[in-house]
């Protein structure tokens, strides 16, 4: 996953989004980050350093993922459990897009400068929850 960060896709919109959500009750920022992911992807990560948090309170997570994924996987179909609105999952270098491909544009300077923190680390993506 060298290099990518893993992004869905909406279906209604067509534009790229973090997996993220509200926690629940006292759930911790990490244990969000972990839980949307899985959620919103299927895929298993382990939450690592927090990497920065967006105007709106979107805390951005490192997260390592596991089992053989790379960038030549992409795009993958949503698990079915999924929200209906995910149309695909994807490993993007977030630099080789523009701000309208993102349902959060004010966002992306966030997301490059997150991304380049991690960039070096093998098997790292970016994952973010909500406050």
């Amino acid at each position: 996953m060298q290099d990518t960060l893993l992004v869905v896709k909406h279906r209604s919109t067509g534009q790229y989004d973090l997996p993220f959500g509200d926690p629940i009750s006292q759930e911790s920022a990490q244990c969000t980050a972990h839980r949307y992911t899985w959620e919103q992807t299927g895929f298993n990560v382990e939450v690592d350093q927090l990497l920065g948090v967006t105007q709106s309170g979107i805390m951005l997570f490192s997260c390592g993922l596991s089992g053989g994924f790379t960038s030549e996987d992409g795009p993958i179909e949503p698990p079915s459990w999924t929200d209906s609105d995910i149309q695909q999952i994807e490993f993007i270098n977030p630099f080789d897009t523009r701000h309208d491909v993102w349902s959060q544009p004010d966002n992306l300077v966030i997301y490059r400068d997150g991304f380049v923190i991690t960039k070096g680390e093998q098997s790292r993506t970016i994952d973010s929850q909500s406050r």
